[in-house]
């Protein structure tokens, strides 16, 4: 009879001692399978948390221009409507901006000028060929000449010398294959229509500007 229960009780115990192998075991699994996880997505955050931080400053629009303290002579009275496009070095909105122009070319009736801030030698050979005036200047001189401190940024002039528009290419952050407002703005200001700024999407370049946008220093270096 005890044997019997002797065998009753083995037969009982086995498989729960077997299923507690089993578990023990799948535990392991489960944690060699959790480790890579973990450090992927640890891996994961820490790659898009500066990748989402220098995005960011991209979508916030660049601060309304003041008024200059001392305009330029091309901006002055007595040489028609005037266009100055302003193009940030090493910014890929103003890139694409530049872009848009070099296809569309010289608009009839407006003399037009794009400003390169900073070294960008590559978007200067770029309009080697077109009808537009280029020239390079440092972000000092053109927050001084026309209260800007980041592009890109479109200035257009009337011909007696007073501003016409001030502000972005969009309502959306420039970047090819948008539609570009530049155009629609010169139109409704030959119609004598007072045009809202859009607003400024790009980089900046007044130096106080890129120390709030850019507290870490990872987008500009100086």
């Amino acid at each position: 009879m005890q044997h019997g229960e002797l065998q009753k009780s083995t037969t009982k115990h086995g498989p729960r001692a077997d299923q507690s192998g089993l578990d023990r075991t799948g535990a392991g699994s489960l944690r060699e399978t959790r480790g890579p996880l973990v450090l992927f997505a640890i891996w994961a955050v820490l790659i898009s948390l500066p990748l989402a931080y220098l995005t960011a400053n991209h979508l916030v629009p660049i601060p309304a221009a003041q008024k200059p303290e001392s305009p330029p002579v091309s901006t002055q009275t007595g040489q028609g409507w005037k266009a100055i496009h302003l193009l940030a070095a090493d910014c890929g909105c103003s890139l694409s901006v530049a872009r848009h122009l070099q296809s569309r070319g010289p608009l009839p009736g407006l003399t037009e000028t794009i400003v390169i801030i900073g070294a960008a030698p590559e978007v200067h050979h770029a309009f080697r060929h077109t009808h537009f005036a280029v020239e390079t200047h440092d972000a000092s001189r053109v927050e001084k000449d026309y209260g800007v401190i980041g592009g890109p940024w479109m200035l257009l002039f009337r011909p007696d010398g007073r501003l016409a528009y001030s502000g972005g290419y969009a309502p959306v952050r420039a970047r090819d294959g948008i539609a570009f407002q530049d155009i629609a703005i010169w139109t409704r200001a030959l119609s004598g229509e007072t045009i809202p700024p859009l607003p400024a999407f790009g980089c900046a370049t007044g130096e106080q500007l890129r120390k709030t946008l850019d507290p870490l220093n990872l987008k500009y270096t100086r």
